[in-house]
């Protein structure tokens, strides 16, 4: 019975996976070419910050906390 059901995954569930999984690579948009020259969200992200504005203490604050190495201690 094992035997049977690793030739039923093996011949008929794998590649009808595949074949799934290709057929939905080919209905997704590629992703954009040209990345955001700033490296942050692509415009009109919910999350983008607003570029003539600088940032605030918690902002710099947590700036800070993200970019400190936490192995050597050089942080702030």
């Amino acid at each position: 019975m094992r035997y049977l059901l690793g030739l039923v995954v093996r011949y008929l569930m794998r590649p009808g996976w595949r074949a799934l999984v290709v057929y939905g690579a080919l209905h997704v948009p590629p992703p954009p070419l040209d990345p955001d020259p700033d490296g942050g969200p692509p415009p009109g992200h919910p999350e983008r910050l607003c570029a003539d504005r600088p940032p605030d203490r918690q902002e710099r604050l947590l700036w800070r906390q993200l970019t400190e190495d936490r192995w050597f201690g050089d942080g702030p």
